[in-house]
């Protein structure tokens, strides 16, 4: 680590700075800026309370320089929802941490004391803007591609995530189209899904628009298929004439068109795509029998083919390793019998393996030293999420491996992403 410190002086200007924008929060936190050897700017967050007799104590939590990828934590643990919470009353042990947009973010969107340090290094004029998004993860994008500063100062605040930069360093075509539309995107509001849908739909903005927002509408309700989602546009409207005509719910025809998908219905077909109001409930009646045909067929002849392809999409993820953690994947209902048992819970019990087979869970064994020591559920939906993570008994997991759980779900995504971009490549 760096030998910069902060002085008595600056701890008494956190404090001011305190004093004046004081909340009710017990515990509040600040980020104080220094200027690095290197030109950049070294970020310390710094922890205040007050004591009953209204004396300040104030501590450094965090330390970071923007263009390392490691955080320095001390004093502070990790409580789930809650988040990194600081420890007054005993002193914890200190650790660096990789920077993720996860744990960074609990540190980056502090008020900052003393934002003016900033025009003293490098970064005077990387176009910022506090309220957009934390200094740390902003400069954190910079650092990964300077463009990131046209971006911002064309008031284009929602390519300023990881994807967004992302896609400015692999296509320049996605650059080129950002910069030449730039007044008519930042006016309507336009984020990355709406561009990406201009550029591959040959639409106009406001068109996309529309479809991202019927496609959001859908995925609140569970989603709908991948072969359906062009026309989402077409088929919001046919729900609203269906619940008007008939009283079936958006949830309805969301589950109808997800169960003709998996049984196999040509979902291009309009009679398909939009049954009548009318014959509605025969008509899920008999897709919803389809498919319980086809759970009994998976569950004998096409399950262990649900199971060689889960393996293939994911079995990279068994042997990540963080320090003492590592992760194995189970493919078989006998090693999740196994688990359960060893770990007091129902992963064992409860169908986790025709999920698995179905495409529609991951679960994941975490082994601290080779031996159980939590489990994962991932939920592979539109967006893969994390569903649960217990320790033995149904317990709350330690920090590390709530951190190690977030690397192997951005292992999943950075997999979903693959999958989807080689799915579009070969369209």
């Amino acid at each position: 680590m760096s030998t910069i410190r902060l002085k008595q002086s600056d701890f008494a200007k956190v404090i001011s700075f305190d004093a004046q924008t004081r909340t009710n929060r017990r515990t509040r936190r600040f980020n104080y800026l220094v200027p690095a050897r290197d030109g950049g700017v070294k970020i310390f967050t710094v922890a205040v309370r007050r004591t009953r007799e209204d004396a300040a104590q104030a501590k450094v939590i965090a330390t970071h320089n923007p263009r390392r990828k490691r955080i320095f934590l001390r004093d502070v643990v990790f409580a789930g929802i809650p988040g990194w919470i600081v420890v007054w009353e005993k002193e914890v042990q200190a650790g660096t941490y990789d920077w993720t947009f996860d744990c960074g973010a609990a540190f980056s969107y502090e008020p900052i004391v003393n934002p003016e340090v900033l025009a003293e290094t490098k970064y005077a004029r990387c176009g910022w803007q506090a309220g957009r998004i934390g200094l740390a993860d902003f400069l954190h994008l910079y650092e990964a591609d300077p463009r990131v500063e046209y971006v911002a100062k064309a008031g284009l605040w929602k390519l300023v995530t990881p994807g967004g930069i992302k896609r400015l360093g692999e296509h320049q075509e996605f650059f080129e189209f950002c910069r030449k539309h730039a007044a008519e995107i930042k006016s309507g509001n336009f984020g990355m899904r709406e561009i990406l849908s201009v550029m591959r739909r040959k639409v106009s903005l406001t068109q996309a628009k529309a479809h991202a927002e019927a496609v959001n509408v859908f995925t609140s309700c569970g989603g709908i298929p991948v072969a359906a989602r062009e026309r989402a546009e077409k088929l919001l409207a046919w729900s609203k004439r269906l619940r008007e005509a008939g009283g079936v719910r958006l949830s309805e025809y969301v589950r109808y068109l997800r169960l003709a998908d998996r049984c196999g219905r040509d979902l291009s077909d309009e009679k398909n795509l939009f049954p009548p109001a009318a014959r509605f409930p025969e008509i899920l009646e008999r897709v919803e029998e389809e498919a319980d045909k086809l759970d009994k067929r998976l569950k004998s002849k096409d399950y262990r083919a649900g199971m060689k392809h889960a393996r293939e999409r994911f079995g990279h993820i068994a042997g990540m390793r963080s320090g003492a953690l590592s992760a194995e994947i189970p493919f078989s209902k006998k090693e999740l019998r196994a688990e359960g048992r060893a770990m007091k819970n129902c992963v064992g019990r409860l169908g986790y393996d025709s999920k698995i087979a179905r495409g529609e869970s991951l679960v994941v064994f975490i082994r601290r030293d080779g031996e159980p020591d939590a489990d994962m559920e991932i939920h592979l939906g539109a967006q893969p999420r994390i569903a649960q993570l217990y320790s033995s008994g149904n317990e709350k997991p330690d920090a590390d491996v709530e951190v190690f759980s977030r690397k192997i779900l951005r292992r999943v995504r950075e997999a979903y992403r693959t999958e989807r971009e080689g799915s579009v490549k070969r369209g």
